[in-house]
């Protein structure tokens, strides 16, 4: 049985999948998570399914929720310090595989880090499955349930909206469209 449970945690150190409140078969608790988000998206999504407090770092693009501008930096997208993410000891890292982030998820390669890199979200789909891969990662699986629930039922009543509008005649809202190029990758 110790070496099943030794197993199971190996395996599941491994896949990302960290146990929240686990110990050891010599009732040693395992190390706290120790997680360093690379993305803004990501670290909101941390937030969201309730692993904040893992969260020992972040990049500059993640200021939501506030609590997460309390954390350290650790760089951008395009510049990320990696000794500093070093010294700090991830269990985890998590990043979008991203044009402007190719260098960074190189680097985690590189170092054999343990990382959960996310597809690059364009469209709901895309957004809600890289919730599930996070709260995979970070064993909140049911956390990652309830939340793509959730935005599935926000998206619905904005469609059913929406909808509603355009029967009753009304004109469709303004929005202000952005496109920056910035070489390597294009953000809306």
């Amino acid at each position: 049985p110790a070496l099943l449970m030794i197993g199971l945690i190996a395996v599941s150190i491994y896949a990302g999948c960290t146990p929240k409140d686990s110990v050891n078969p010599t009732g040693t608790p395992v190390p706290k998570a120790r997680i360093i988000s690379f993305d803004g998206i990501c670290t909101e999504i941390l937030f969201a399914l309730g692993a904040g407090a893992d969260v020992v770092a972040r990049d500059d693009s993640a200021y939501y929720p506030p609590e997460a501008m309390a954390l350290p930096s650790i760089g951008t997208s395009t510049n990320t310090n990696m000794e500093a993410v070093l010294q700090l000891k991830p269990t985890l890292v998590v990043t979008v595989d991203h044009p402007m982030r190719q260098s960074q998820v190189k680097q985690l390669r590189d170092l054999n880090m343990n990382a959960c890199i996310t597809p690059y979200a364009t469209n709901p789909n895309q957004a809600m499955e890289r919730i599930r891969m996070i709260a995979e990662a970070v064993g909140r699986v049911e956390e990652g349930r309830q939340l793509t629930d959730k935005m599935g039922t926000d998206l619905q009543e904005v469609s059913a909206k929406v909808a509603t509008r355009r029967e009753a005649g009304e004109k469709a809202p303004r929005v202000l469209f952005l496109l920056v190029n910035l070489g390597s990758a294009t953000m809306l």
